[in-house]
């Protein structure tokens, strides 16, 4: 490397250091800009306002927990509640019938702490199918491959 291209390099990393607290700045002047004006909301009473402009600030930095914090407060004063999620993943009709899962039909059980999402496709016969042509030949298998 000559001298130009360090120097060029060196230049480089400059505009991007020199970016990156610009906008650096910039967001933390806007952040404060849409607490201060949450601030004002809830301090006047409009909590579905002050509420919103809360989730605002969020998106400029996450998970911060003062605004989470009155996010919180502002959602118990509301009376809104957290809707719980149920991950059932037997089928409705077998749910309740005490049949292990390996005996109901379309329910593949497999090791998902080792297969994680594609452990129903971890299950069944490892066939193989053959690419080829005057230059290459390939054999893939169904169940997954390495090279």
């Amino acid at each position: 490397m000559d001298r130009n291209t360090i120097t060029g390099l060196i230049l480089i990393f400059a505009v991007f250091v020199g970016f990156s607290i610009y906008n650096n700045s910039r967001m933390n002047k806007a952040y404060m800009a849409v607490i201060e004006v949450a601030d004002s909301l809830y301090a006047a009473g409009d909590l579905e306002n002050a509420r919103a402009e809360y989730i605002n600030a969020l998106r400029f930095k996450p998970n911060q927990p003062e605004a989470v914090e009155k996010v919180n407060e502002i959602n118990r004063e509301l009376g809104f509640t957290q809707a719980t999620r149920s991950t059932d993943t037997i089928p409705a009709a077998d749910a309740g019938s005490g049949t292990p899962l390996s005996q109901i039909p379309g329910v593949a059980v497999a090791d998902s702490g080792r297969y994680g999402a594609f452990g129903a496709s971890a299950t069944g016969t490892n066939e193989f199918i053959t690419l080829e042509n005057n230059r290459i030949e390939l054999k893939i298998a169904t169940r997954g491959g390495r090279v």
